[in-house]
């Protein structure tokens, strides 16, 4: 019995000793991939929240826009679009900030950009002002939110087929969200400043519409500004001084510096575009 063990003591102590040691960085390991998967997938739904938080926002809209005639409840809906955009302008912003942008995202984003800046700013313009025209007031938001769906879908295959640099700095036609905020701030500035007057010109109202959806299905190209690095300190900043300015709109006549602020970078792009065409002697 004594030759035995003293022949394999040496050796079972040191396969004892050597396996604890690798069972116990094994578990290690398992516990960090554990965690870091936990971590990658609550990081994954956040921009995702933030996208379905939009949709919220833009049923809310066309809900309470079509239950309520009033011209309180356009522009609540109003409020609820402009809240939908503050939320689309942060979920892929945080989608890159967190490394989690996936295909998934793009497609959310893009069917809720239909929703948001299509479908609930187009009926809350008819219920305000195209009403009167019928038909031609249907066809001018139905022209609408189709020219606006033909720019996200062109935009999604133009993102995932062109060189990054050309993408991240030039948008191809006029982006939905800025068309929308287009309606909705002449909405709003119609309300609550020139209380009312413009239900009266449904023509204007039409005209601009259909002005818009050719922007977006033009070859215009606009600015996206995302070349800007946007760091953890500009991003708890930003939201606050443009929720103070939407908070100061309520009231006052920054609505027109909106609006013109709008209306800067609407024709800029045309502006561009002409200054293209003009030959340089």
């Amino acid at each position: 019995m004594k030759p035995f063990f003293k022949k394999h003591k040496q050796h079972l102590f040191n396969f004892n000793h050597q396996t604890e040691i690798d069972k116990l960085k094994n578990s290690k390991w398992i516990k960090n991939r554990i965690n870091k998967t936990n971590i990658k997938k609550a990081l994954f739904i956040l921009p995702n929240i933030l996208t379905i938080s939009s949709i919220f926002c833009g049923l809310y809209a066309i809900w309470n826009g079509l239950t309520n005639n009033t011209l309180e409840a356009l522009y609540e809906s109003a409020a609820a679009v402009v809240l939908a955009g503050f939320f689309d302008l942060f979920d892929g912003r945080v989608a890159r900030l967190t490394e989690t942008q996936s295909e998934f995202g793009i497609q959310l984003d893009s069917l809720a950009d239909v929703i948001n800046f299509g479908v609930a700013p187009a009926l809350l313009i008819y219920r305000w002002a195209l009403e009167p025209l019928g038909l031609v007031g249907f066809i001018g938001i139905f022209f609408y939110v189709t020219c606006g769906a033909i720019r996200l879908a062109r935009f999604n295959i133009v993102s995932n087929s062109s060189s990054k640099h050309e993408t991240m700095k030039y948008f191809t036609g006029l982006p939905i969200p800025l068309a929308a905020s287009v309606l909705i701030a002449v909405l709003i500035i119609d309300l609550k400043i020139l209380k009312g007057s413009a239900e009266h010109c449904p023509v204007c109202i039409f005209v601009l519409m259909i002005v818009l959806g050719l922007l977006m299905v033009s070859t215009i190209q606009y600015w996206t500004f995302k070349n800007y690095k946007f760091n953890r300190s500009l991003f708890l900043f930003v939201p606050i001084i443009l929720l103070s300015i939407f908070w100061a709109g309520l009231y006052h006549i920054i609505n027109a510096c909106i609006i013109l602020f709008l209306v800067t970078y609407v024709l800029s792009g045309i502006v561009i575009c002409l200054i293209k065409f003009i030959p340089l002697k």
